[in-house]
């Protein structure tokens, strides 16, 4: 073969393009094991790229979780079922992971899609949800969280239910495919500062135009008066007081038991 049809084939090195080189170099004789062999190659090459995409994948979300900080559970549930029994717990919230994860996220390549369906399974529905990390080498991973959508969360109806119960399998979801870490807020080593009395004031005074209970309020901030509130949980008041105008300030609507 000369040199310049090594260079001619050099310039086109799509696999139709080899094939096509090799029957014509070939003339026909011994065309089909050159092109079993340009088959294989090509196929040991698509089995390498994968494993190089996999290993930086592995990689970018070893240093990923490296860099990632434990993030605190800083929401609360807490009612009173339908049923008489007092349901608590601790939780972080979706968009609260979201505004952590994605600025590590993305400088390392990665993309986070999700998906949900709600289907009739067993006599009751079912909502299934699906979250891809992607990174952008082409390689992924897929979290799945089932969950049924009760009918027994608080005071809620059938649409609350339901995008409370679809933001609950997500999260899960979201831990599980980036191997987040939840933990309960370290009341030891937060800022004990407290608000001040004007601060304190002024929550009280947002707190009852929205028509809220003051008493389930201070409950849920675990106060006893406003003034006791710390600087670092003016975040969860305010977003407290943007419910519903006498909608009791429980637990995020929607979240699931």
């Amino acid at each position: 073969m000369s040199d310049k049809e090594l260079v001619r084939i050099e310039e086109n090195l799509s696999v139709p393009a080899l094939l096509k080189a090799a029957v014509e170099q070939l003339g026909g004789q011994g065309a089909e094991s050159v092109v079993a062999a340009i088959k294989e190659l090509v196929a040991l090459q698509r089995d390498q790229e994968k494993w190089n995409a996999e290993k930086e994948f592995n990689d970018e979300l070893r240093a990923f979780q490296a860099e990632c900080p434990q993030i605190a559970k800083n929401s609360k549930v807490d009612y009173v079922s339908k049923k008489g029994g007092r349901v608590q717990y601790n939780y972080t919230q979706l968009d609260s992971i979201m505004k952590i994860v994605k600025p590590l996220l993305h400088p390392r390549g990665f993309s986070i899609s999700w998906d949900t369906e709600t289907i009739l399974e067993n006599n009751r529905y079912v909502l299934k949800a699906k979250v891809r990390l992607l990174h952008r080498n082409g390689h992924s991973i897929k979290s799945h969280f089932s969950v049924p959508v009760s009918e027994e969360i608080g005071s809620m109806n059938e649409v609350q239910r339901h995008a409370g119960v679809k933001t609950y399998a997500i999260r899960n979801c979201l831990v599980d495919v980036l191997g987040l870490i939840t933990t309960e807020e370290d009341t030891d080593a937060v800022d004990p500062t407290k608000i001040s009395t004007e601060e304190a004031i002024r929550i009280q005074r947002m707190v009852k135009e929205a028509g809220m209970d003051e008493a389930k309020f201070l409950r849920f901030m675990d106060v006893e008066q406003y003034t006791e509130i710390r600087q670092v949980q003016k975040q969860s008041a305010y977003l407290a007081m943007q419910r519903p105008p006498k909608q009791p300030p429980k637990a995020e609507q929607g979240e699931l038991v």
